[in-house]
């Protein structure tokens, strides 16, 4: 029987769904902000920044290397780069689900190994500093409801990237313990 393949459904699935609420929310945006000269942003919007947190730091990061302007249907430039990390996060989400799924055995302990799970447990301690910022002032981008959801997600996300990285690591800390010699 075979399998789902979740390195390759999750990213086409997530694309699509972040495509989507992208687009939703730029086609609903009201043309002047609610209240005054200050920024709106629709909850959709946050909403799909809150489902693709690490895509979203990974799209700040992005943000340093020069990139033609390019539109496509409401998305921008920032919006394609943003789908892209989103694409990039959920393969990696799905290759983590596809090994736990075939119980391959834990690899042993690397200084890579190591390094990755200690860069997911920073990237989480980003997002919950995030989550608390967007939690602590929901009246920020004139949008309450949004805010506190995005935040609720991130919140998540970073709850993630904490616990399972760090449940790693001790796990992989720990010695084996070595058979007892006969005769001793």
């Amino acid at each position: 029987m075979r399998t789902i393949k979740f390195a390759i459904v999750l990213p086409l699935f997530q694309l699509l769904l972040a495509a989507c609420l992208l687009e939703a929310a730029d086609a609903g945006r009201p043309a002047f902000p609610l209240h005054g000269d200050e920024l709106y942003v629709p909850t959709l919007r946050l909403i799909c920044l809150g489902v693709n947190a690490p895509a979203w730091v990974l799209t700040i990061l992005l943000t340093g290397f020069p990139l033609h302007d390019v539109k496509l249907f409401r998305l921008y430039t920032s919006d394609l780069e943003f789908l892209a990390c989103v694409a990039l996060v959920w393969f990696f989400v799905g290759k983590a689900l596809d090994a736990r799924a075939a119980s391959r055995p834990q690899p042993p302990r690397t200084p890579g190994r190591i390094l990755s799970r200690a860069l997911l447990m920073i990237l989480g301690l980003v997002l919950f500093i995030m989550a608390l910022s967007s939690l602590r002032s929901p009246t920020r981008y004139n949008n309450v409801s949004g805010n506190i959801l995005g935040g609720i997600l991130f919140l998540a996300w970073s709850l993630v990237l904490i616990v399972l990285p760090g449940r790693q690591l001790l796990r992989s800390g720990r010695t084996q313990p070595t058979p007892a010699t006969p005769g001793r």
